[in-house]
């Protein structure tokens, strides 16, 4: 408005209700009065309403942008903290167990392992909970505690391990353990609950 010589607040935003309270003092028998809007000088009585930060900064949206700020803070750090290494394990259902010719008892499962990173990994698989519990990828292989395989930059590498034990050891029925995918070269890890069926109710 300065441009046009005109006083500033002449155009402006404003509210319903500042919008019905104006309108109240300018047009009180329906049509507006300008003697009743203008001083004289140009400008607008004091007594209309005007929007300024006062107007728009208030407690409720003072509550709204804390509430935001929160829900943004929240998901930033989820963004920041989130694993970058899933693992996903499906057991056999069939058979569900096998017992091999020395007594101990073979369960199979099908693992998935997604490396999220740009950059190929190295992951170390291993057993947590299952006492005696040792994995392998076919019957020709030596069975080990730990298994490391390498999955490529932003791919899904599908394994099938088999696990082994004792069922002296463990005794009879279901029991739950982990297994727990670890990068070798960094401290991100991730472990997927699952059960090993010995074939024997309790």
């Amino acid at each position: 408005m300065s441009k046009l010589g005109k006083n500033k607040g002449l155009i402006s935003y404003a509210t319903l209700a500042d919008y019905n309270a104006n309108m109240a003092l300018a047009a009180p028998a329906g049509d507006i009065d300008p003697t009743l809007v203008h001083d004289g000088k140009g400008g607008i009585l004091p007594n209309f309403r005007h929007t300024t930060w006062r107007s728009i900064i208030r407690y409720r949206t003072g509550i709204y942008f804390m509430v935001w700020a929160l829900i943004g803070l929240a998901m930033l750090y989820s963004l920041l903290h989130r694993s970058r290494l899933d693992l996903n394990v499906l057991h056999d259902r069939n058979p569900v167990f096998v017992q091999l010719s020395d007594g101990s008892i073979r369960n199979g499962y099908t693992m998935k392992i997604l490396n999220m990173m740009p950059e190929p990994r190295r992951i170390r698989i291993s057993l947590q909970g299952l006492e005696g519990g040792l994995m392998l990828l076919s019957a020709k292989d030596e069975p080990a505690q730990t298994l490391v395989f390498d999955v490529e930059a932003d791919k899904l590498r599908d394994l099938k391990i088999f696990v082994k034990a004792d069922p002296e050891i463990l005794g009879p029925g279901t029991h739950d353990f982990k297994f727990v995918a670890q990068d070798t070269e960094g401290t991100e890890n991730v472990d997927y609950a699952a059960k090993f069926e010995t074939g024997k109710d309790k």
